[in-house]
């Protein structure tokens, strides 16, 4: 054999290769963190690049008002703010999205939303092409919210009000929201005739999933008009309601055997 050949292996299967982030995801990592301080000089980049620190921001819950303010712009359509801790400021800046369709702010694992009922009131008018909201655990979601929200976001699809302080009159609120397919209601004060207000509502037929665990008022009647006036649903969740007996599995099991239920769980007292 030549001295000079170099023999090329016949199979690469053998050997490792490890992958290098590009430059501009190294940057945006750096800059993405609570030790990052000059987020002024970051108002002259391009949407797409500030979109997307914007979202590691969020991720890693460091969205301060500077950074926001700097970063946020009047296309975002998609912010989720789960894991940041919310203020009345940040809810001024997210009056600017004009496009905003999807806003997630369930309460995180480790932190509370600071913002004000009244603050939130105010947003809600100044995003009518919203479809989907998250607020799970929230103590300034109230029944006159949801009412707001009813006559503001006709487009909503989604809805996460569990933990949060609603009764019935929110549940005629959400009833008249006509293109709704998601609901969790959980651990809130709804009883049976929030349900039925739901169920035979403008929502009734769309609706695809229900949630509504902990729900200490609702009884076997609630679970009844689901399952009478909701033929499109698919997901049903009510684990934790004291009031329903027997009769609910009862209930369940002829009203829904022929539906294309994929998830059903509840719990039998």
């Amino acid at each position: 054999m030549n001295n000079n050949e170099i023999n090329e292996p016949e199979n690469l299967s053998f050997y490792s290769f490890n992958t290098v982030d590009s430059l501009l995801t190294l940057s945006i990592n750096t800059i993405a963190t609570d030790k990052w301080k000059d987020y002024a000089s970051l108002s002259i980049l391009p949407a797409s690049i500030k979109n997307r620190i914007l979202r590691v921001l969020c991720k890693r819950g460091c969205l301060t008002i500077e950074a926001m303010s700097a970063l946020l712009s009047s296309d975002v359509q998609d912010l989720n703010l789960s894991e940041c801790v919310v203020t009345n400021d940040h809810l001024k800046l997210i009056a600017k999205c004009k496009r905003i369709y999807n806003l997630n702010m369930n309460r995180g694992r480790y932190q509370n939303h600071l913002f004000t009922t009244e603050e939130l009131m105010g947003l809600i008018p100044k995003m009518p092409h919203l479809t989907q909201l998250f607020t799970e655990g929230n103590e300034s979601i109230t029944d006159e919210v949801i009412d707001l929200l009813s006559s503001s976001c006709h487009k909503l699809t989604t809805l996460d009000v569990g933990n949060c302080p609603l009764t019935d009159k929110a549940a005629a609120s959400i009833a008249k929201l006509e293109h709704l397919m998601s609901l969790n209601l959980s651990n809130t004060k709804v009883s049976d005739a929030g349900v039925f207000s739901i169920t035979n509502g403008a929502c009734g037929k769309r609706l695809f999933e229900i949630k509504m665990n902990n729900c200490k008022l609702i009884t076997d009647n609630a679970i009844r008009s689901v399952a009478e006036n909701c033929p499109c649903i698919e997901i049903l969740v009510c684990h934790g309601c004291p009031k329903l007996t027997g009769k609910c599995e009862l209930i369940l099991t002829r009203l829904l055997s022929k539906r294309n239920v994929k998830h059903l769980t509840y719990t039998v007292f």
